[in-house]
């Protein structure tokens, strides 16, 4: 590691973001600089300069002056005294934490094995939560039953702190429990619905300390062992979350009365996705037709989407349709029974499995899908789609 990332790391342990970091270490090498000049230099994203710089001001160790405004570190060195006093004070807090936790084993039934693992009586769970929202530096993995859901409404606003201090925030809730997404919505976080891993509420912080939570005992394991704690989150959390849709996706795929066949689906199609974008690159669609009737075969016996009518499957279709397509949209028009796609790059069909598994499936009802028009413009191409309705399809 050189001595640049190092500082950059020390600085971050001081409090600082990783931006404020380099834009910093910039300044006291390179002198005043403007802002553009200070992005080019210090390599943080334009979008983002001025964040770091107002962060820097506001601990006192950058000021500005001229029009247009230039940017210089400061001469005194009282604010590191702040950062000194902070940091304290801190050292303060923690060393009052390990007292009230103490405390806590004693009235909570926490007992210590090991150094590493912590067994935690359900009272203490709320205290123990917090202090991991606290520990957070890099990221914060949270999977949520009902009672770690009720702690997350509880500490909303530090978890929206913890999100502005760009550290990677990831919440998962049940598909199947409708009361917690209802609950969901008017969350300010960036939820996700998927599977729990038997049911049960976990949450790991910084691939460093993981807490697993048995909603039925109320009890919660605690391991503080950073190589354990980071295979739980590569081979577990983090497939989970692969596996997951955001909460307003999820929402439509409610009202298309399949939301359960479909987050089973979504969570499956994960395996197909890697083969299915080489593919559509080298074989005819012909060839692709083929794929997708067998495809078509293995899904009937996992869903109940492809034995109903085509008027109830297409929304549901066009939902699964729409997770693949990510510089672009699709859209169905109930009244035309029309199917618009709009992607940014220039393909002749949309790049996504679920669409051939449309056709395959309108052609097992003894349908087609027929293309109608196809639109190249300089940065955005528009393919519509209909299929030719029988009279008794649109009447009944």
């Amino acid at each position: 590691m050189s001595e640049y990332s190092k500082l950059i790391l020390k600085l971050m342990e001081l409090g600082f973001t990783e931006y404020e970091s380099k834009v910093y270490l910039t300044l006291l090498t390179k002198g005043p600089l403007y802002a553009s000049e200070l992005a080019l230099h210090s390599g943080v994203p334009r979008t983002k300069i001025y964040e770091a710089i107002k962060g820097l001001m506001k601990k006192q160790l950058v000021e500005a002056y001229g029009s247009p405004k230039k940017f210089s570190v400061t001469a005194n060195p009282e604010p590191f005294e702040t950062i000194l006093a902070e940091e304290e004070r801190k050292y303060k807090e923690v060393k009052s934490l390990i007292n009230e936790v103490k405390d806590l084993s004693q009235k909570n039934g926490i007992t210590q094995l090991k150094g590493n693992l912590q067994i935690l009586g359900e009272d203490a769970l709320d205290n123990v939560f917090n202090d991991f929202l606290k520990r957070a530096r890099y990221s914060l993995y949270i999977i949520a039953d009902q009672q770690i859901f009720q702690l997350l409404k509880k500490h909303e606003k530090q978890l929206m702190s913890i999100m502005l201090s760009e550290i990677n925030l990831n919440i998962l809730i049940p598909y199947n429990d409708e009361d917690m997404i209802n609950e969901a919505v008017s969350l300010d976080l960036p939820v996700k619905v998927g599977k729990l891993f038997d049911q049960k509420g976990m949450v790991a912080v910084d691939e460093e300390v993981f807490l697993i939570h048995n909603p039925e005992t109320g009890a919660s394991t605690v391991i503080i062992q950073p190589y354990i704690v980071k295979l739980i989150i590569e081979n577990s959390l983090k497939k989970s979350f692969d596996g997951s849709l955001e909460l307003k996706e999820y929402i439509k795929f409610l009202h298309t009365g399949f939301s359960e066949d479909l987050i089973n689906l979504k969570v499956e199609s994960d395996a197909y996705r890697i083969f299915f974008y080489s593919a559509l690159k080298t074989l005819k669609e012909d060839e692709l037709k083929k794929i997708s009737y067998k495809m078509l075969e293995s899904y009937k016996t996992k869903t109940n989407v492809f034995e109903a009518e085509a008027r109830s499957a297409l929304p549901a279709f066009v939902e699964l349709i729409k997770t693949d397509i990510k510089n672009g949209e699709i859209k169905y028009d109930e009244t035309t029974r029309m199917i618009t796609v709009e992607l940014e790059d220039s393909p002749e069909l949309p790049p996504s499995p679920w669409f051939f598994m449309m056709k395959a499936y309108l052609n097992s009802q003894g349908k087609d899908l027929e293309k109608v028009a196809s639109i190249n413009g300089e940065k955005k191409t528009i393919l519509q789609f209909k299929v030719p309705w029988e009279i008794e399809d649109i009447l009944f």
